[in-house]
């Protein structure tokens, strides 16, 4: 068996392994040779020959994390056993940190997403294994990922297929839905829409890849239908597809905009969401959608009220023996103070047109337009194609210049973490308290590319990044 795994493996010996230069996780080595040296998998492989399958499959992994879905077909494909490929899935994950992945890497880094079919895969394989045991994240709760992996049977056939929407539906592959080049949406609308036909409330109604062709196209066309509003609602409303489908389809609309009941945010599209949640709730009956498509407030809601309902069957003796005490009455908490933060009218068109360019999702843009005229926040972070401190550097510069009123710096700094990521090192990166405290109080780090200069209260764009200055040695 180890002669025909020669085909598929590296051709190194320890002392490359061995060599930070090749691998700076000089530990996983270790561990990795005496776990099958004299640990849990003695006598499975020799270790050298797992550690060389290993390195060549991971080199594979790495170069073609953009295809994630052609990557698990190509390991799935592997002239391995299902035991060899479980164990070899198992070890990449370790490489990583291991399962569950952080979710709020999924749509920012492209290993990630790939990371999340692998481990869909690795978990599927049947029973308690030493792996499963070996490879968890234990600083992760074990459930992290249960919303978007599938770990149920799979449907072995579907009521509606890509045949059925024939016309009105994109042609696209699952390498192009799980590539961010192409959306970021992964955590909230791939693999949740996945996972609801393969193993949720719809499991074997529609193939999964196509409602998400089905989906797709008609979100572009909504991206191009400002001028035709009513054209796109009337469209939908025809298409000749099954009225459940058609359900299915408003209901994921909204749930792609945070939800029913609809919030609206002030911009051109209200109007189709008010007419698909019509549309939505006219549907006769509780449907799978009505519950799943809640906004998650509502549906947290709801299921308070239903707590609340079966924590209302206590004990009535209990009552009784409590009855004549005497009544304590609770001071009611003061709310903290809402901040509210607003731009000047006279600035906020050109600050929309600064800003808009380095945001690459139509969606985006517009939740972008929204929450700089009405100070909300937007239903998921937006991310800013580029450095954190040049959005912080704007931000600070129209606030010490009051063309943003109405909050403190802490209120200023709380709104850019809670609205937006930036790309560092192309990767997305998170606002930390700390680090935009020193970006806008503080002028711990200063902008050497700025978007934007002030000058006689006018917004200039600075057209060039200036150039960094060259040390002296």
């Amino acid at each position: 068996m180890e002669k025909e795994l020669k085909s598929i493996s590296s051709n190194n010996d320890w002392d490359f392994y061995y060599n930070t230069q090749n691998i700076r996780n000089q530990s996983f080595v270790l561990e990795t040779e005496q776990y099958f040296e004299s640990g849990a998998r003695k006598g499975f492989l020799e270790p050298l020959v797992f550690m060389n399958l290993f390195w060549e499959q991971l080199q594979y992994f790495i170069n073609n994390a953009h295809k994630p879905y052609s990557t698990l077909q190509h390991f799935e494909a592997l002239p391995l056993t299902a035991e060899q490929r479980h164990v070899l899935y198992c070890f990449i994950l370790k490489f990583y940190g291991g399962y569950p992945l952080p979710v709020s890497n999924i749509d920012g880094i492209q290993l990630q997403t790939t990371l999340l079919l692998l481990s869909e895969a690795f978990l599927r394989y049947e029973g308690n294994t030493l792996e499963k045991e070996y490879c968890q994240n234990i600083n992760q709760p074990k459930n992290l990922n249960d919303k978007l992996i599938s770990l149920e049977p799979l449907p072995e056939s579907y009521q509606y297929t890509a045949k059925d929407f024939e016309g009105f539906a994109t042609n696209n592959d699952w390498d192009f839905y799980h590539n961010l080049e192409n959306t970021m949406e992964q955590q909230h609308l791939v693999f949740p829409i996945k996972k609801y036909f393969q193993a949720g409330e719809r499991a074997g109604f529609i193939e999964p890849l196509a409602f998400m062709n089905l989906f797709w196209k008609q979100r572009e066309i909504f991206f191009q239908s400002q001028n035709s509003v009513r054209s796109f609602t009337d469209n939908l409303k025809t298409m000749p597809i099954n009225e459940e489908v058609r359900h299915i389809l408003y209901g994921w609309f909204l749930k792609f905009v945070g939800g029913y009941h609809y919030q609206p945010k002030g911009v051109w599209y209200d109007v189709i969401f008010f007419k698909i949640e019509y549309a939505f709730e006219s549907y006769e009956g509780k449907t799978p959608e009505k519950r799943f498509c809640l906004r998650e407030e509502e549906r947290e809601k709801k299921i308070s009220e239903v707590k609340a309902i079966l924590d209302a069957e206590v004990d009535r003796e209990s009552l009784e023996s409590t009855k004549h005490l005497p009544l304590q009455v609770k001071e009611p908490e003061l709310k903290a103070f809402e901040q509210v933060f607003v731009f000047r009218n006279e600035v906020i068109t050109q600050i929309i047109n600064i800003l808009k360019v380095y945001f690459k999702e139509d969606a985006e843009k517009s939740e972008l337009e929204r929450i700089l005229n009405n100070g909300n926040n937007a239903d998921r972070k937006l991310f800013f194609l580029s450095n954190g401190n040049r959005l912080a550097n704007l931000f600070k510069q129209l606030y010490e210049y009051e063309f943003i009123v109405g909050c403190d710096k802490k209120g200023l700094e709380k709104w850019i973490i809670d609205n937006f990521n930036y790309k560092h090192r192309g990767e997305i990166k998170s606002f930390t308290p700390d680090y935009i405290e020193k970006c806008i109080s503080r002028d711990y780090y200063s902008c050497e590319n700025p978007l934007i200069k002030i000058i006689n209260k006018e917004i200039k764009i600075v057209e060039k990044p200036t150039k960094r200055k060259q040390r002296k040695y």
